[in-house]
């Protein structure tokens, strides 16, 4: 995916180094020797980092007659990778990808989470969340352990990164809800209207769909909230309430508030959506722990965007603009 401007693909492949000049007439005069009479005259590298073979260790050598990759064998390492296979994305990909480039000897081994060697690596390593990655205790000697040290927890097993250096988008041990699809939304997100938009013909085409909102403080906390966040959490609560209360008018309610999300005069929209204000104010005033409830479920999510989607209460797939969001949910309700 495209995630920065400039980016280029050679072969349909992301280029993810330094884009110089003489970097990329390498490449060229590597595959097509012939294209040019200058190719003689490119270096072979510029830093290590042009050096790479599978299983070898790169350096690239300066001197006066030019640059050349010098290699070495690569101490070899373990790198088991706890995953659901069936998963929307796969960002397991990408971490297997650099893993692979900062540690050249490095052993994959991709274990399905439902396996009985999955089953087993998640009970022993009380694992919640996944992707899961395991290295071997042996990581510690290799190359560039050092450069990767501070984003890892030691544990018995060997290393695995920490929470916040590859945060996971499965939860195995959440209950399963079959077919359905919740749409999670800031609901003080500028952008509301154009989410509830998408949503709601998502909705018309699957009985599984259904938005919910989402919050980023603890509502039970006793520290000061700051006034987005408060504002954010009552606004949930309406929800909350009015799709158990008004299950009818739940829909209507969204569809008006987005037009105008955070607004202060949310009571109007109750009466446009056919909600009775005076029983509503009575009921939602009334303590409560519905809030405290939907943050349990939510906050082990680690969301921090204004949109994500949770398939069946476990898979949590994050949609990065309106486009992605289209595409995310054609794809799971067809």
């Amino acid at each position: 995916a495209i995630t920065a401007s400039p980016t280029l693909r050679i072969d349909n492949t992301v280029f993810d180094e330094e884009i110089q000049m003489l970097r990329l007439a390498g490449r060229q005069c590597d595959d097509f020797p012939e294209s040019s009479k200058y190719c003689d005259s490119v270096p072979a590298c510029l830093d290590d980092g042009d050096c790479r073979k599978k299983g070898k260790i790169g350096l690239c050598k300066k001197d006066s007659s030019g640059a050349r990759c010098v290699y070495s064998d690569a101490r070899e390492c373990t790198m088991t990778v706890i995953r659901e296979p069936s998963t929307i994305n796969h960002p397991e990909r990408e971490v297997i990808r650099a893993t692979i480039d900062m540690f050249p000897g490095v052993i994959v081994d991709s274990v399905d989470c439902y396996s009985d060697r999955g089953k087993a690596f998640r009970s022993r390593l009380s694992i919640t969340a996944l992707p899961f990655y395991l290295f071997g205790p042996e990581l510690k000697k290799t190359k560039n352990y050092e450069k990767v040290r501070e984003r890892l927890v030691k544990i018995p097993q060997g290393f695995t990164f920490d929470d916040n250096t590859v945060p996971g988008n499965y939860f195995p041990e959440r209950p399963l809800k079959k077919n359905e699809l919740a749409v999670l939304v800031d609901p003080v997100f500028p952008e509301l209207e154009k989410v509830w938009s998408i949503a709601e013909a998502a909705m018309e085409n699957s009985a599984g769909v259904k938005i919910l909102p989402l919050i980023y403080a603890d509502p039970s906390t006793e520290n000061p909230m700051d006034s987005r966040d408060r504002l954010r959490n009552e606004e949930a609560d309406r929800w909350l309430y009015i799709s158990m209360a008004f299950s009818n008018q739940y829909r209507s309610y969204i569809a008006r508030y987005s037009r105008k999300p955070g607004s202060s005069y949310w009571f109007m929209v109750l009466d446009s959506a056919g909600i009775p204000f005076r029983r509503f104010l009575k009921e939602i005033q009334k303590p409560s722990s519905r809030l405290s409830k939907h943050w349990e479920k939510i906050s082990s999510l680690s969301i921090r965007e204004p949109v994500a989607l949770l398939r069946e209460n476990r898979e949590l797939i994050n949609a990065g603009n309106e486009k992605e969001l289209k595409r995310i949910l054609l794809t799971v309700c067809q």
